[in-house]
């Protein structure tokens, strides 16, 4: 076989090789957040920004006899999410929300969310496994 063609199939078969191994990496917690671990949280939503690749939200908790702490919460993929019927007007500034996630490994207030309960009116978002489930009132 002809060297350059050799050489062309070999930088081919390792380039999707790396696309592969990349895509793996991008939808892994582990790396990011314990999932070991779980942390639960109540508090105001303060801001919910429904970008890609994945929307997230501030959470404005106060701890009793504490300062008022502003935590980063990420949800699942934009795409998944307008799938399950949400969009930009689901969470709003002034929601109270209950959350359990995983934290984040660096020690940061940042978790990704595992359930979101908006007590109000019913709605609960949850990441079980590999997709986002959504259950709208009661």
């Amino acid at each position: 076989m002809n060297r350059s063609i050799t050489g062309w199939i070999l930088c081919c078969s390792v380039g999707a090789a790396l696309a592969v191994r990349l895509a793996q990496a991008h939808h892994s917690l582990a790396p990011v957040y314990d999932t070991t671990q779980q942390v639960s949280l109540e508090g105001v939503i303060t801001h919910f920004h429904f970008v890609n690749p994945h929307p997230y939200l501030t959470l404005e908790v106060r701890p009793e006899s504490a300062e008022a702490q502003q935590w980063r919460l990420e949800m699942d993929n934009r795409r998944e999410l307008v799938e399950v019927g949400m969009d930009e007007q689901t969470l709003k500034a002034g929601d109270r929300v209950l959350v359990k996630g995983n934290p984040i490994r660096d020690g940061s207030r940042a978790l990704y969310i595992r359930v979101l309960d908006r007590p109000s009116d019913g709605f609960q978002y949850s990441q079980p496994g590999s997709s986002p489930q959504v259950r709208r009132g009661r």
